[in-house]
């Protein structure tokens, strides 16, 4: 694939991470009219879902967009988690996976492009204390490829205007940010998505 074809695909990709408040006991099943909704209106290549809700007992004609691959990986357990992303079969994507054991992630290739969504949740209890190492080693396989990498990371405490940590941020964030740094990725979204937070990442390798 070649570089104006996998920044189109950015261009037309939509962040749509749906939060769904968990006092109201919903999942993307009960979203699939406002997605077709939001589809029709974007035409967009690309649609990434965190905090899906979905369980293997969910079927994948239930939340299926005419006209999109589907990609999903359900949440480990609880009511939490969970990431998939939809991408225009015209593009003929493939399924793959990494090595990285890390947890809530789906990918696939585009020709050389590797597509992925991301879910980082704060709870240990789901995710097992050695899930941030194991994001670490994700961005250090995904950092060699053609990548495209979506998804909310939870990394509150990064200024991405100025590309720094804050007075507050942990290990863990200080972490992450070096990472994305060894391996020459640039983050995409500058503006708050949550609050006063930009918690929705876009990261590629692509230049400005």
């Amino acid at each position: 694939m070649d570089m104006d074809i996998s920044m189109d695909i950015y261009a037309k990709s939509v962040v749509m991470d749906m939060y769904i408040d968990m006092d109201m006991d919903m999942d993307i099943v009960n979203k699939v009219d406002e997605l077709h909704a939001t589809v029709h209106i974007f035409d967009t290549d690309i649609i990434h879902i965190c905090e899906s809700w979905l369980t293997p007992d969910i079927l994948y004609s239930e939340i299926q967009l005419a006209g999109y691959d589907l990609f999903r990986n359900d949440r480990i357990n609880g009511k939490s988690g969970g990431v998939l992303f939809y991408v225009k079969s015209s593009l003929k994507p493939l399924e793959f996976q990494t090595v990285s054991p890390f947890k809530n992630q789906v990918w696939c290739r585009i020709s050389d492009l590797a597509v992925g969504v991301c879910y980082r949740t704060m709870n240990m209890e789901i995710a097992g204390s050695e899930n941030n190492d194991h994001l670490l080693d994700l961005i250090d396989e995904i950092g060699t490829k053609h990548v495209l990498l979506m998804g909310d990371l939870n990394c509150p405490d990064i200024d991405w205007s100025q590309h720094s940590v804050t007075a507050t941020a942990d290990k863990d964030t200080k972490s992450f940010l070096k990472s994305i740094d060894d391996v020459f990725l640039t983050h995409r979204v500058t503006v708050p998505s949550r609050g006063e937070s930009v918690l929705d990442l876009i990261l590629s390798r692509e230049p400005e």
